[in-house]
């Protein structure tokens, strides 16, 4: 299901439960616009803020993802939980950010070698600069700018 698609279904079962933006806002601790950009499908759903909105309206709407490589699978949904999203490929991963403060799509492919390496930085990062917080999309997205492979 792609953003868009989401996008109106959030919408539209927060019609049938007679619900407003607002309200729905409120009860996922975000803004109105925020939940605006969710249903218009124009930014990416974290997946924590997808857990909100389905226990919020009490349905589900993904089925979990299956992926070949279990290695990767928690690194790969920590980072959806800071809005950068990653697909295996046959030949290795493709990775999107939508950045909505400087309206930038960040889009581009890395191998399974790479991956790795970027794995063990931000696990070092984590542990070593982030004990409390975790870093955001920018922090991570820097690690690639480093090697120029932002597109």
């Amino acid at each position: 299901m792609n953003t868009k698609e989401l996008g109106l279904n959030i919408q539209k079962a927060r019609k049938e439960r007679g619900l407003t933006q607002i309200e729905l806002a409120k009860k996922i601790d975000k803004s109105k616009r925020t939940l605006q950009h969710y249903e218009a499908g124009t930014v990416n759903i974290p997946l924590d803020v997808l857990s909100k909105i389905e226990d919020a309206l009490d349905v589900p709407f993904v089925k979990p993802r299956i992926r070949k490589n279990d290695n990767y699978k928690t690194f790969i949904d920590f980072l959806e939980t800071i809005n950068i999203n990653v697909t295996e490929t046959t030949d290795g991963f493709f990775v999107s950010c939508d950045d909505i403060s400087e309206d930038k799509t960040y889009k581009f492919t890395i191998t399974t070698q790479e991956f790795a390496i970027l794995k063990e930085k931000i696990n070092s990062m984590v542990k070593n600069e982030f004990k409390y917080l975790k870093p955001d999309a920018r922090e991570v997205l820097q690690l690639f700018n480093e090697r120029n492979r932002i597109e």
